[in-house]
């Protein structure tokens, strides 16, 4: 599966659950320790997220590593057929 493809999904999902909450990105990176910069990043899939940032993020959000990285996968396979080459 191509990364660049993964960290957008990641990044559409991450936007949506934090819009879920009424959060601002400079909300999120606040409540995750991260600036609200890489937070526009990841939301634009420009960034690869470290398992620490995910778990940072995921904590903040109270929803769990394994749920958002599901449905940054099930966003992918929705999204387009994901190549499986990376």
């Amino acid at each position: 599966m191509k990364s660049s493809k993964l960290n957008a999904a990641f990044g559409r999902v991450l936007a949506k659950l934090r819009k879920q909450r009424g959060w601002s990105q400079e909300y999120l990176g606040f409540e995750s320790e991260l600036a609200r910069n890489y937070i526009s990043m990841l939301e634009r899939g420009e960034r690869s997220p470290t398992l620490t940032t995910i778990s940072r993020i995921c904590r903040s959000l109270e929803i769990s590593e394994d749920e958002i990285i599901r449905q940054a996968v099930r966003d992918l396979e929705e999204t387009g057929n994901p190549s499986r080459d990376d």
